[in-house]
C-alpha cells in the first residue's frame, strides 16, 4: 500500500508504473534493504541530474559510431506551440533508433530558403554530410527548396519532403472535391442531431457492440474520413433507431432538423456513397498508419503504397476511366510534387517484402532506373571513379580470389586503344566453365555459392559483392539471346 499511497499523494499518472525503469529502480532498492535513504531535493536536481546528462551523451556518442558505420535519415519538424512559437526541431533516425538533437526557436527569423538553408546545414555538418543517407522536411515551399538546396550542396544527402504530411496533404484535395464535401456535410449533421440529444445516444448505447462515432476533426484530415467509416459501420443501429417506436412517437421527429436527419439516415443512396468513399481512400489510410508509426523503418513502402492505392482505386471502378480518374488524379499530381523521388523506388526494389512477391512486385523500367541512379548518386558523391583510377594499372584475373581483395572493382588497362572486336560467344563460354571457373553443374558441386553463409570463397577469402553485381548489371543489360543466358542460377545474396 505504501507503493499507491506514494502514487496518489503525489499525484503522479498511473501509467509511470509501465515505465522501464521503475522495476530496476525498485531491484535497487529492495538489494539494499531496509533503511535506505532517498536522494534529497538538491541531489535529484543537480547531482543525479547531470551524470543523467553524461548517460544521455554516451548514448548519443554510440549513436554517432553508428551513423558514420552505415547512414542516418536526417529529419527536420516545424510546429507552433501554444505560445504561437515557430519552432524546427531535428531528430536523426538509424537501425538502433531515433536520437533528437536539437530545438530552434525561429519566431524572431524570416524563414525564407536561405535562412532555413544555414539551420539544416548546421546540423548536417554536426552529424557529417557524408553520414546522413536522406533528409526529410516539411511539405513547405522554403522548406522544400532549402532541403534540395542541400541536396545539391552535399551530393551524398538525398531529400525528400515527408512522407506522412504528402498522404495527408492527398486525402486533403479529395476531401474538398465537390460530391464528398456534401457527404461529409451530411454525415455531420447526422453526428450533431445524435449528440446533441442524451436520450438518442442513450438509446444507441444500449445496442450490443456499440462503440462511440469518430467525430470530424479540424485540422487532421484523415479524421474526415474516419468519422464517415464510423457513420458507415452505424449504419444499422441508426436505421433501427429512427424506426423504433419510442422515436416515431418522440417529439424529435416533428421537428425541422428531425425529419432532415431521419431522411438523411433512410437515405441508401447515402450510404453507397458513404460505402464507396471508404474503399476509396482505405489504401491511402492504411499507408498513413505504415509511415506515421514507429515501430519499423517505411520509406521502402511508400511507393508501393501509392501504387497499390491507384491500382486498387482503378479496381474498385472496375477500369472506367471517368470514375477513377479524378481520384487518381489528385494522387499523381502529389506523387510528383512532392513524394516521387528516386529514394523511394530504390527502397522499394531493395524491400524484400516485395522484391521476392513475383506475383504484385512492379516491373516498371523506373524501379531499375531509380535504384541504379541512386547507386550512381551516392558512388558519385564518394568519388568511388577516382578510387578505381587509383588500381588503374593492376591486371586481375576476374576468377582470382585471392586478388579480388585488393581492389574496389573490376579493372580495364585501357592506356593502350585497342580495336573493339565482335565477341566471341565460345571464348566466353570456355572463359566461365573452363577450368577454375563456375562448374557447369553448380548443383552436384559444392562452390563458393553453395556455403552456408556466402562469405567464404576460394583460399578463405572474401568475395567483393561487387564481382556479383557487375555480373548482375551485365546480364540485365543484355538484350540478346547469349549463351550468357544458361548460366545457371546461384542465388545471389544482396
Amino acid at each position: 500500500m505504501a507503493f499507491g499511497s506514494f502514487f496518489y499523494d503525489a499525484c503522479i499518472p498511473i501509467n509511470v508504473v509501465n515505465s522501464i525503469y521503475l522495476q530496476p529502480l525498485v531491484d535497487a532498492i529492495a538489494a539494499i534493504g531496509l533503511g535506505y535513504k532517498h536522494p534529497n531535493y538538491h541531489a535529484s536536481r543537480v547531482n543525479l541530474l547531470r551524470k543523467a546528462k553524461k548517460e544521455v551523451q554516451l548514448l548519443v556518442d554510440s549513436y554517432k559510431k553508428i551513423w558514420e558505420n552505415v547512414g542516418c535519415t536526417l529529419m527536420a519538424d516545424g510546429w507552433t506551440d501554444n505560445s504561437h512559437r515557430s519552432l524546427i526541431d531535428f531528430m536523426v533516425y538509424c537501425p538502433k533508433g531515433v536520437c533528437f538533437v536539437k530545438l530552434v526557436d525561429a519566431s524572431n527569423v524570416v524563414k525564407d530558403a536561405e535562412t532555413l538553408l544555414k539551420m539544416f546545414e548546421e546540423v548536417a555538418l554536426w552529424i557529417g554530410p557524408n553520414s546522413i543517407v536522406h533528409f526529410v522536411s516539411n511539405n513547405g515551399s522554403n522548406d522544400k527548396a532549402a532541403g534540395r538546396m542541400l541536396s545539391e550542396k552535399y551530393p551524398s544527402i538525398t531529400w525528400s519532403s515527408c512522407a506522412t504530411h504528402s498522404i495527408n496533404l492527398v486525402l486533403k484535395d479529395i476531401a474538398e472535391m465537390d460530391h464528398i464535401v456534401y457527404l461529409v456535410r451530411r454525415a455531420s449533421e447526422v453526428t450533431k442531431f445524435i449528440y446533441n440529444h442524451t436520450f438518442l445516444i442513450a438509446w444507441l448505447r444500449k445496442r450490443q457492440g456499440w462503440k462511440e462515432i469518430v467525430r470530424l476533426g479540424a485540422t487532421h484530415f484523415a479524421t474526415t474520413f474516419i468519422a464517415m467509416r464510423s457513420i458507415h459501420e452505424h449504419k444499422h443501429d441508426l436505421q433501427a433507431m429512427v424506426t423504433e417506436r419510442s422515436f416515431v412517437d418522440s417529439r424529435y421527429t416533428k421537428s425541422n432538423k428531425g425529419k432532415y436527419v431521419i431522411d438523411i439516415i433512410l437515405d441508401n443512396d447515402f450510404w453507397d456513397d458513404m460505402g464507396k468513399i471508404s474503399k476509396v481512400v482505405s489504401p491511402l489510410m492504411r499507408l498513413l498508419r505504415i509511415v506515421d508509426s514507429d515501430e519499423k523503418p517505411t520509406i521502402g513502402y511508400v511507393y508501393d503504397g501509392m501504387y497499390g492505392a491507384k491500382n486498387a482505386i482503378k479496381k474498385l471502378f472496375k477500369n472506367k476511366k471517368r470514375l477513377y480518374k479524378p481520384y487518381t488524379r489528385i494522387i499523381k499530381l502529389r506523387w510528383d510534387r512532392t513524394l516521387h523521388h528516386d529514394i523511394h523506388a530504390a527502397a522499394y526494389y531493395l524491400n524484400p517484402a516485395f522484391k521476392y512477391d513475383e506475383e504484385s512486385f512492379c516491373l516498371k523500367l523506373e524501379v531499375m532506373s531509380a535504384f541504379l541512379d541512386t547507386i550512381d548518386s551516392k558512388s558519385s558523391a564518394f568519388n568511388l571513379n577516382k578510387t578505381r583510377k587509383c588500381y588503374k594499372r593492376i591486371s586481375l584475373d576476374p576468377i582470382d580470389y585471392e586478388s579480388i581483395d585488393k581492389t574496389e572493382g573490376w579493372i580495364v588497362d585501357d592506356e593502350e586503344e585497342e580495336e573493339v572486336s565482335e565477341l566471341n560467344y565460345e571464348e566466353l563460354e570456355q572463359m566461365l566453365y573452363g577450368e577454375g571457373s563456375i562448374p557447369t553443374g553448380v548443383a552436384d558441386h559444392p562452390s563458393f555459392y553453395d556455403s552456408t553463409d556466402g562469405s567464404e570463397g576460394k583460399g578463405g577469402k572474401r568475395v567483393n559483392p561487387k564481382c556479383h553485381v557487375s555480373l548482375v548489371v551485365y546480364l540485365a543489360r543484355s538484350a540478346s539471346p547469349s549463351p550468357m543466358a544458361t548460366i545457371p542460377s546461384v542465388g545471389y545474396s544482396w
